[in-house]
């Protein structure tokens, strides 16, 4: 394991050593046991080898039980360092098995004869990195001698399953740790414990000054002392100056460690395995680390990032094996980490950005090194400190199935939230900030773009995203040719098959903004508008997740987007040789329109593709054929056939007289031209022109229904009567007696919480002079409840305006500054107890009006409140706004002519219908607040309109729940 500055593309030299943890993280799998001098457990034991070699190891230092391998073997002709001379024959020593000790093996060596047990060392070479390493090189590992047992002896922290080729040498060339004192031994040896001392250095002889050695002890020493303030275990090194506690041959070696220090290398740059680009490394087998200077000893901001992040990798072997992945990933971000204050998450610069199509585990061009992105947004996301998660994490294997362990089974979800964050989102948790919502260029590579088109499935597929616990990122157009809106479905698939439950697959529904939908997501795309935003999706299979630390196994799948206009068929009868066809969307009131040919010639069957919808469709053909097909329901992938029927179109109430007769309530269908009656009075005393004392609304549920009611005020009775009118007989049902009011009542619908027809809502001043607020049960007559809304209510005149309960809010005249003589909007929500939590918004200020304003109910697909009867800016011609009920703003509509207090508006179409001599006009209006249409209606011959009392016309409102 190394450090580079900056990370580049890894050469086989480089890779060698690195390799070998792919033994440390597993199990079995080596060469066949050779010379097996026996087995060492638990419980400890010392074997002897040939030629006088033993290996000794303590209680407790092994969880398991392994067979050790020592036998003779050819010396390497790997030449040994200058000034190191051989002192003895080549031997290898070998396990079965890795597994981790708390203790080290203690390997004795016999003396060599003639030589000077003071100089003696163990030269150590790691054959199984030899294949991959041109420039394989020999460690130094310092001997103390035992003449008690006329042998010396040495520290090995582990038993490699590949082996390790040593042999007796004589060094003169090493600088010795200077002796330590003072503090005792940590009882139960060394184990977790950190030495008392904690640094040696060993170098080639001249390589480099005293005062270079002197500085790299002072950062050496700096750094252990960062790591001992953590939470984190110490670190597995090489031990130089420890004791041996030597009883006799036979009896297993104890070290003290009272004196001892940590074993460091400082070899010269651009030496052996010291190539450029390489600023240090830490052996695992060996427990060597090495740090390459340069030959002028500089302890640079990088090389002391390099000490961190190396004794990363020892402090990980304290836990256990590593996948390179991990262990990588993990140091990067150490660097900085540990050097913070607070150990809080640090990112490292010289890694660039991580890539979204690499797996999270791929060992590789760098990606290892930068992987330490995720670990960052994971710590922040959570709000851990490095130090502590790390102790926590590194409990558990480090590989992928023990980072899902450690995160407690979410390995999934914070791969998907850190994959979001790092390609688009950028939340506070990021690794790497820039511009939010849109795909980061460092993080998001090779966006793929679909462009689709308005009939058919289009798609796109991204080759390289296609990995466990990698990731794509997609940019989509979805434009929209017709005069309706059109319906998308976007979804994704690997290599054609959906994703699984495992996957993750996310649409940004809302145009370049962060408001993401799990797929399949539906878009629905404005009549002449191109949608585009962006998708993601990502393969987060753990099972299919390998630590796979050398290459990206398999072929991979493809991720694909797929986008399809949700679209049906309409199926049409008429004569043969072709049809028009006019087809006029309800949403949007969009009308296209068609000229059909027959699917066969004579037929008279004719189709017609069109979006998912509901449609009114008009056809004609030559000869006067004509048929009107109502309310058309277009479903995904079906063929319906309508019948032509004579169902309602655009309705009006009006209050007027047929043939000069009694005043009575019609009910106008301006589209059929029809009219009939909704009650049967034989006089005008009911509704006498002097006391303005008649209030009437009507409604068309969502199955057709017509639902009316009329409030009348007698005017000595004391009481008001709330009447349900029916259309079928043309009678008023009485529905409720209600206490009279000091002055006029309106009447409008709406629907009350949980239930399923609508219900009638009174607007009235009691005799106190308090406004207030009634629901009424149109089947029970049951008052549902009742609000005082005087606060909501003032400043409105002497007629005061509806106000309508719909989609929760309470939406009224009302003006929320006690001393302004205007009036505004105003929104609130109920109390169960009566009264208003509070204001919902009133804006825009110069919304300013008289009553009564007649406000129309919530269009609840697009949110939409048209608000009609504002009398701005000159108090002549009825005006109007477009409102947006989530944020309150709004749209100022101007009605050129038209004379305040006789329009009202049918919200659910975004129409306004106005009394104009001998009938009515219909202006659409679209949300921006522009009349884009005006349509006049005559009224029937023999039918007038009666304007004098509080209503003279109600346009019906197509009321859907």
């Amino acid at each position: 394991m190394r450090a580079l500055h900056p990370p580049q593309p890894l050469p086989w030299r480089r890779l060698g050593l690195l390799l070998l943890l792919l033994a440390v993280a597993g199990c079995g799998g080596a060469r066949p046991p050779a010379n097996v001098i026996g087995r060492l457990g638990p419980a400890g034991g010392w074997l002897e080898g040939p030629d006088g070699l033993a290996v000794s190891l303590v209680a407790g230092a092994i969880e398991a039980s392994v067979a050790v391998i020592l036998e003779p073997a050819p010396r390497p002709a790997l030449p040994l360092p200058a000034g190191v001379q051989p002192a003895g024959d080549a031997y290898r020593i070998a396990a079965d098995r890795y597994l981790p000790a708390s203790e080290p093996f203690v390997l004795v060596v016999p003396l060599p004869e003639g030589v000077d047990p003071a100089g003696l060392a163990l030269a150590v070479y790691d054959p199984g990195g030899a294949p991959h390493v041109p420039d394989p090189m020999w460690f130094r590992i310092p001997g103390t001698p035992a003449t008690e047992l006329g042998a010396f002896l040495v520290q090995l922290p582990s038993l490699p399953q590949e082996g390790l080729v040593f042999l007796p040498v004589r060094d003169d060339a090493a600088e010795r740790p200077a002796a330590a004192g003072g503090e005792v031994r940590p009882s139960g040896g060394l184990g977790s414990a950190w030495l008392p001392r904690g640094r040696a250095i060993v170098t080639p002889k001249g390589a480099f000054s005293s005062a270079a050695v002197a500085a790299f002890e002072s950062a050496m020493d700096a750094v252990l002392g960062l790591y001992r303030n953590t939470k984190l275990r110490p670190p597995l090194l090489q031990v130089v100056g420890a004791k041996p506690i030597v009883q006799g041959r036979g009896t297993p070696i104890r070290m003290d460690y009272s004196n001892a220090s940590y074993g460091f290398y400082l070899m010269p740059a651009g030496t052996g395995e010291c190539d450029p680009g390489t600023l240090g490394f830490y052996q695992t087998d060996t427990r060597i680390m090495v740090v390459c200077a340069p030959a002028n000893g500089a302890v640079t901001p990088a090389m002391r990032r390099t000490l961190v992040h190396e004794l990363f990798h020892a402090v990980q072997q304290r836990y256990g094996g590593s996948a390179g992945w991990w262990a990588e990933s993990t140091a990067a971000l150490s660097e900085n980490s540990i050097q913070d204050a607070a150990f809080q998450p640090q990112l490292t610069p010289d890694y660039s950005a991580r890539s979204d199509w690499i797996p999270l585990p791929f060992f590789g061009r760098g990606a290892h090194y930068r992987s330490q992105d995720f670990w960052y947004h994971v710590l922040r996301e959570r709000g851990l400190a490095f130090d502590a998660a790390m102790d926590a994490y590194m409990r558990e294997p480090m590989t992928v199935a023990g980072t899902n362990a450690a995160l407690q089974g979410k390995l999934a979800d914070e791969y998907w939230h850190w994959f979001k964050d790092q390609t688009y989102v950028k939340g506070p948790a990021t690794a790497r900030p820039a511009a939010a919502c849109r795909p980061d260029p460092n993080a998001a590579t090779g966006v793929t773009q679909l462009i689709a088109n308005t009939t058919t499935e289009a798609f796109a597929d991204h080759g390289n995203k296609r990995y466990a616990l990698s990731g794509a990122v997609f940019r989509y157009k979805l434009p929209n040719t017709e005069p309706f809106p059109v319906s998308w479905r976007l979804w994704f698939t690997v290599s054609g098959d959906p994703l699984t439950p495992n996957d993750r697959s996310a649409v940004d529904v809302q145009s370049w903004s962060c408001s993401w939908r799990p797929g399949p997501a539906e878009v629905r795309v404005a009549p002449g508008q191109t949608f585009e935003s962006g998708a993601l999706a990502a393969n987060l299979d753990l099972g299919a997740a390998k630590d796979d630390e050398a290459t990206l196994a398999g072929s991979g799948k493809p991720f694909r987007l797929h986008a399809k206009p949700l679209r049906g068929e309409v199926v049409l009868e008429g004569p043969p040789g072709g049809l028009s066809a006019d087809v006029t969307e309800l949403g949007s009131l969009g009308s296209m329109n068609y000229a059909l040919t027959e699917t066969s010639p004579g037929s008279g069957g004719y189709r017609i593709n069109l979006p998912v919808g509901r449609y009114d469709i008009r056809t004609s053909a030559p000869g006067g054929y004509a048929a009107t097909y109502r309310n058309v329901e277009v479903q995904e992938g079906v063929a319906v056939t309508p019948t032509p029927d004579g169902a309602p179109g655009r309705e009006v109430v009006f209050l007027g007289r047929s043939s000069g007769g009694p005043l009575n309530l019609y009910l106008w269908d301006l589209d059929l031209g029809t009219v009939r009656a909704l009650t049967s009075f034989g006089d005008d005393a009911w509704a006498d022109p002097a006391t303005q004392a008649v209030s009437f609304a009507a409604v068309r549920t969502a199955a057709g229904e017509l639902v009316a009611v009329m409030l009348q005020d007698p005017g000595s009775s004391g009481s008001e009567t709330l009447y349900r009118l029916g259309p079928a007989d043309a009678q008023a049902v009485t529905v409720a007696s209600l206490p009279g009011s000091y002055q006029l009542s309106y009447v409008n619908l709406s629907f009350q919480d949980g239930g399923s027809l609508p219900a009638a809502l009174r607007y009235f001043e009691d005799t106190l002079g308090t406004r207030q607020l009634q629901m009424i049960d149109l089947q029970t007559g049951e008052v549902v409840w009742t609000a005082d809304v005087s606060g909501y209510a003032t400043q409105c005149g002497w007629r005061p305006g509806r106000s309508v309960w719909a989609g929760g809010y309470l939406l009224g005249c009302g003006n929320m500054n006690p001393d302004a003589s205007w009036t505004a909007l105003v929104a609130a929500v109920p109390s169960p107890q009566g009264g208003y939590q509070g204001t919902i918004g009133r804006d825009p200020a110069f919304m300013q009006f008289e009553g009564p304003a007649d406000f129309g109910g919530l269009d609840f697909g697009s949110s939409l409140l048209f608000v009609e009867r504002a009398l701005y800016p000159d108090f002549t011609e009825a005006t109007g706004f477009v409102v947006n009920a989530d944020t309150t703003s709004s749209t100022f509509v101007a009605l050129p002519g038209e004379t305040p207090y006789r329009c009202s508006p049918a919200p659910g179409r975004m129409q306004v219908a106005c009394l104009r001599a001998g009938g009515v006009v219909v202006h659409t209006v679209d949300p921006a607040g522009t009349v884009t249409r005006t349509e006049s209606f005559a009224l029937p011959a023999g039918y007038a309109i009666e304007t004098g009392q509080l209503d003279a016309i109600d346009f019906v409102e197509p009321l859907e729940r």
